[in-house]
């Protein structure tokens, strides 16, 4: 990617690292940070210099209550993420 972009991150991924237990923030109703995200292997601090951008992509799968503090979103995103109970800050 180029040195300005954001990096993007599907919905579908973070329901993946929550189904696998990689971020149990969610689980205790924490909102989760771009921090969290660097954490649970999702991206690399490098890669979110720019800041990071909520996709849509895997949004029919999304089932947790995701409460997270980001960038930005896509409308699929902040959707999916809002239908299943959760919040895009």
């Amino acid at each position: 990617p180029h040195q300005t972009e954001m990096l993007g991150v599907n919905v579908g991924t973070l329901q993946d690292f929550i189904d696998m237990g990689r971020l149990p923030q969610v689980a205790e109703g924490k909102v989760l940070t771009m921090k969290d995200l660097v954490t649970a292997g999702i991206a690399t601090n490098s890669s979110i210099k720019h800041g990071m951008k909520l996709l849509g992509h895997g949004k029919e799968r999304v089932t947790s209550p995701i409460q997270i503090q980001i960038s930005r979103a896509s409308e699929g995103a902040i959707q999916a993420i809002e239908t299943a109970g959760g919040e895009v800050t």
